[in-house]
């Protein structure tokens, strides 16, 4: 069903956006030497640590933004964290209201009696008024 491919595709597009804002998050971090006053990184002690850890925190923050929940732990600490931050929330919004509204067009897609019954009538009124 077309709907299906819809939600999937919409689905895995919110989870490569994620690990985008994830590694993005984690690079702008890296950039400043995971500095503890001006990174989340650092500043969460994340620096020796795996990079599985590092990964897991970074996905993590992504999907704080991207759900407009907050900044995670630790708030954006540098004028490129704030711009990241940013641009995850807006386009995490946008992505999950695409997710809503291809919901609801399924579901309401999935009323096929409803709409069977409606279409009739609209046909027979159509044919009355001539």
């Amino acid at each position: 069903h077309e709907g299906h491919v819809r939600i999937l595709a919409l689905t895995f597009t919110v989870f490569l956006f994620a690990h985008w804002d994830a590694c993005l998050l984690y690079l702008s971090a890296r950039m400043d030497d995971f500095d503890e006053d001006r990174t989340w990184v650092g500043h969460l002690g994340l620096k020796s640590r795996t990079n599985a850890d590092q990964y897991a925190w970074a996905l993590f923050k992504a999907c704080s933004h991207m759900l407009c929940i907050g900044y995670g732990v630790v708030r954006p600490l540098s004028t490129v964290e704030v711009l990241l931050t940013t641009v995850s929330m807006v386009f995490g919004a946008a992505l999950f209201a695409g997710i809503i509204g291809s919901l609801t067009a399924y579901l309401a897609s999935l009323d096929g009696p409803s709409a069977r019954y409606e279409r009739l009538q609209r046909d027979c009124n159509v044919f009355l008024e001539q």
